[in-house]
């Protein structure tokens, strides 16, 4: 334990976790700038969520010795993300069944990028894995190699994330997974002790303050990218998956318009876009709005091009990402395990002639189809819940 947390008393530790975090409050009015009540209120409920994920991973579940896998997701448009605090000279069991899902990918990692630290130690996807015919599987995790599948972990090994890919959300589910340090099996953790509910309270601290600082001033940064997607250029070790090409970029609308991104088909095995909200990084109202979509459920045009409409309103076409209730936001794209960024074009139209910006033969979508196209995904969403 390091010599800042002995002594320290439980008390002093939450008093001190307390007014960190009434800082952090005044860190989402300095980034919002000048908001209305509606942008505090979002910004408020942004750090709340924060505040829920940094106490359930560093005082709940981060336990190298008793590791279990933390449910930390920020963009659940395409994977979920589950973490799990590893020591590097120890030997982890990673066991479960990935039948349901569309893949996985297991990395080792050194940090969170947001804190300062991106390096990404290997992954696997499922191809990867040698997995039985019902879908099961066994993973080692050491410093030492194993037979069989094995992921080594360097000395600079801090946690260990499960990404679990859905991509048709009518039918893709939840794999299962229990990481076990090997060894532990017959042993159980002490109770807690002061100077260690310091330290948990002061890393939970430092991920809500990282988080919020670092996607703050992402955000800032895309300011000039107005109305413009670039298009998605590969970036290793910035996630958990070695081969995701990403392109960002920032819609600013008037409500009578609309944003057309489009691109080639992605020569990608899957892909996704999504917007997210400024300056937080947030997700919009993913089970109730169509704020992200899949390459499995985008359309494709007679052309071979994709065309996703940004806009306020239904335009009645398809590739629609409703952002009503809000007039500018982040949009990410994502190609996974590609060789190739396409190009992307982009142009603001008139959101009445939406329509006629797109092919004739684009189909029109019916307010019952886009009904029931929302329902799958409040299905999708409520089966991932755990």
């Amino acid at each position: 334990m390091p010599a800042e947390h002995a002594g320290r008393s439980s008390a002093d530790a939450w008093s001190a976790f307390c007014d960190a975090m009434k800082e952090a409050g005044q860190t989402v009015l300095g980034h919002a700038g000048p908001a209305d009540a509606a942008d505090n209120a979002e910004g408020f409920k942004h750090l709340a969520l924060l505040v829920e994920t940094g106490l359930r991973y560093y005082v709940g579940d981060a336990d190298p010795d008793f590791p279990r896998l933390c449910h930390m997701n920020d963009t659940p448009e395409v994977a979920d993300n589950r973490f799990a605090p590893i020591r590097a000279d120890a030997t982890y069991r990673l066991t479960g069944n990935v039948s349901s899902l569309f893949d996985v990918n297991v990395s080792v990692h050194d940090g969170f990028t947001f804190l300062g630290k991106r390096q990404v130690w290997g992954d696997l996807k499922r191809e990867d894995l040698d997995v039985a015919e019902d879908g099961s599987f066994e993973l080692i995790l050491s410093p030492d190699e194993h037979p069989g599948n094995w992921l080594r972990l360097p000395p600079e090994a801090e946690y260990v994330h499960v990404r679990e890919y859905f991509y048709d959300w009518a039918n893709d589910a939840p794999g299962t997974f229990e990481l076990t340090r090997v060894g532990s099996e017959l042993e159980a953790p002490g109770r807690l002790a002061p100077e260690d509910l310091a330290a948990q309270l002061d890393r939970a601290t430092t991920y809500v303050r990282g988080y919020l600082d670092t996607h703050a001033n992402m955000t800032s940064a895309l300011a000039q990218a107005t109305n413009a997607v670039a298009s998605p250029t590969l970036r290793p070790g910035s996630g958990g998956n070695s081969n995701i090409w990403y392109g960002m970029g920032r819609f600013d609308l008037q409500p009578d318009q609309a944003l057309i991104i489009e691109f080639p088909k992605p020569r990608a095995r899957a892909w996704s876009i999504q917007w997210c909200t400024v300056p937080w990084y947030g997700n919009g109202d993913m089970a109730n709005r169509i704020t992200s979509l899949t390459g499995h459920d985008a359309h494709v045009d007679d052309d071979g091009m994709v065309r996703i409409v940004v806009t306020a309103e239904d335009p009645g076409v398809e590739n629609w990402l409703d952002v009503t209730g809000y007039t500018e936001g982040i949009i990410v794209l994502r190609w996974i395990w590609s060789d190739v960024g396409e190009e992307v074009n982009n142009r603001v139209v008139p959101r009445a002639s939406v329509r006629d910006e797109l092919p004739a033969t684009s189909p029109a979508v019916t307010p019952e189809e886009r009904g029931a196209r929302v329902a799958r995904r409040r299905t999708n969403l409520a089966r991932r819940s755990r």
